[in-house]
């Protein structure tokens, strides 16, 4: 491996991202969020994201605002 190569390979950041799909209402998802936020621990080299269903986006974005996890979204097909 080069230098340059071994450079880019420690730049770069791992990021976990959870999912549910489409399941669970609003207020199961938002328990799920502040559980997460209470009992799983990271490391500072890897970043944490939900990908909440599209009925909850809202709700769980602003209850994940000042935490470390970063919101995402998914999308669906039929």
């Amino acid at each position: 491996m080069s230098l340059i190569e071994e450079g880019e390979k420690s730049m770069r950041r791992r990021l976990v991202i959870g999912n549910w799909k489409m399941n669970g209402s609003i207020s199961e998802s938002l328990k799920l969020c502040t559980g997460l936020e209470h009992h799983i621990k990271t490391s500072p080299d890897v970043d944490m994201a939900v990908a909440a269903p599209f009925t909850a986006l809202y709700p769980v974005g602003m209850a994940l605002q000042d935490s470390r996890f970063f919101l995402g979204a998914q999308n669906c097909h039929c």
